[in-house]
């Protein structure tokens, strides 16, 4: 486990650990070394260092320079995601088969790891504040916590467990009585033969026996090595597991977001969103900025992500289908540093960048293509822009349904968006206001949840 020393340690203790004389607990931020991941929860870590709290943060080796940046102490947690798994992976058909080899190889191969890195973290920290209180700050998607939270012996130095606020960065997993399971992104249903069909698919999914019985008995598995003494395995999935076993589950979006559960868990609460950075004032705007600024045009800002970023898929769609348009500026986002579109003729109406802040474009924009990641999608709420969804991997069609039917945008209903179907969606989004009211009213609802001042609420009392 690496830290960057005892130096940096005690300046830590030193200028964040007390505030008017009463000391603060530590906390202890652990995220899985991702970027979507990692990036929104260094974030609260972030403001949570400058609110007078001293912060260590468990995380990607690359993320290092990020996290000292902000004052924080970085602990290494290894990578959760190889070359070699990416390979077989590839090979996987989308769908539920790729959502349960996601879960079981994925997400619950990473738990031990996860489980041992928050261990070893917790008991360093133990040594060096033997009467500090540690809180964590745990991104659910990291999940070393979870054995903890069902009886996995306790880290040395501690005669329970510190006290465990969770965070999700994502769709709420969660089963119900009102909602089909995860994956499909089917919409909910509480009609009494919605339910019918809510707990058909939920028993296929999650009963003995079915499509989850692998997954199920791996997390079993899993729990019993970690020295869990008695996981009801039978009657808690993973996905349950992973949003309800903590003290609280704080979700980062907003309720209208997210569909209604009329038996959510007590655990878990909405928290909005973290607040957008202003603009820095030496910020290096591109030469072509001139166009977006004037406002002749209608600006459709367009991303495949930053991680999945196969062109074809839907960036290069989206520059084809609105090429005859001479009332909109296409601004395609590459979402990588150096990459650029090769062979591709790029119409008069489009201007490509390699890399570029999604919160200074989206300012600026009329309507926002992207493939439904979750990061992406909650910008483009903050900055109030309708947009087009076209997504079919990991969580995306869950993300794209929830925007759909809560009326902030168009889901393609698919992860390789042709031509036409771009051009129709974006032409009806900018014929037909309702999508910007209901986002401008989401964006309100958003902007009401102070997230930080809920976050610190909760490390108080967690």
């Amino acid at each position: 486990m690496a830290t960057n020393g005892d130096a940096l340690a005690a300046a830590v203790n030193g200028t964040n650990g007390t505030t008017n004389g009463t000391t603060k607990p530590h906390l202890l931020f652990c995220a899985l070394p991702g970027p979507g991941h990692t990036l929104p929860i260094l974030q609260i870590a972030e403001e949570m260092a400058a609110r007078g709290y001293s912060v260590s943060f468990l995380g990607g080796k690359e993320f290092f320079p990020k996290i000292e940046k902000i004052g924080a102490e970085p602990i290494e947690a290894a990578p959760f995601f190889s070359m070699d798994l990416f390979k077989i992976r590839v090979a996987v058909p989308e769908g539920f088969l790729k959502l349960i080899f996601d879960i079981e190889k994925v997400f619950m191969a990473y738990i031990p790891t996860a489980f041992q890195q928050l261990k070893d973290a917790l008991e360093m920290l133990r040594r060096r504040y033997p009467d500090r209180e540690v809180v964590v700050v745990h991104e659910s998607y990291y999940f070393g916590a979870l054995p903890f939270m069902h009886g996995a012996p306790l880290p040395e130095g501690f005669d329970k467990f510190p006290r465990t606020l969770n965070i999700h960065i994502g769709p709420v997993w969660t089963t119900s009585k009102d909602t089909a399971p995860f994956g499909p992104g089917l919409h909910p249903d509480s009609t009494p033969s919605g339910q019918d069909r809510n707990r058909l698919l939920n028993d296929l999914m999650y009963g003995p026996d079915m499509l989850f019985k692998s997954a199920t008995e791996t997390l079993a598995t899993v729990m019993t090595d970690a020295g869990v003494p008695d996981f009801p395995v039978r009657t808690l999935n993973f996905l349950d597991a992973v949003m309800q076993s903590y003290d609280v589950t704080l979700q980062l979006s907003a309720p209208s977001l997210e569909y209604h559960r009329s038996d959510l868990h007590h655990s878990i609460k909405f928290a909005g969103w973290p607040p957008e950075k202003p603009i820095s004032t030496g910020f290096d705007y591109p030469e072509w900025w001139a166009e977006v600024v004037r406002g002749d045009k209608k600006v459709i800002a367009v991303s495949q992500g930053t991680v999945a970023t196969e062109y074809v898929n839907l960036l290069i769609p989206a520059i084809q289908g609105l090429a005859h348009r001479d009332d909109v500026l296409v601004i395609a986002l590459l979402g990588s540093r150096g990459r650029t579109l090769e062979d591709v003729p790029i119409p008069a109406n489009t201007r490509v960048v390699d890399y570029f802040s999604y919160d200074v474009l989206l300012k600026k924009a009329d309507v926002w293509i992207m493939n439904a990641g979750w990061g992406g999608f909650q910008q483009g709420v903050v900055n109030g822009v309708p947009m087009v969804l076209a997504g079919n991997t990991e969580d995306k069609p869950e993300v794209a349904a929830r925007a759909a039917y809560s009326g902030v945008a168009i889901d393609l209903k698919t992860g390789k968006a042709t031509p036409e179907a771009i051009a129709a969606a974006v032409g009806e989004i900018l014929a037909n206001d309702k999508y910007k009211k209901r986002i401008m009213e989401i964006k309100a609802e958003t902007e009401a949840l102070p997230t930080y001042d809920i976050i610190e609420e909760h490390i108080i009392k967690a």
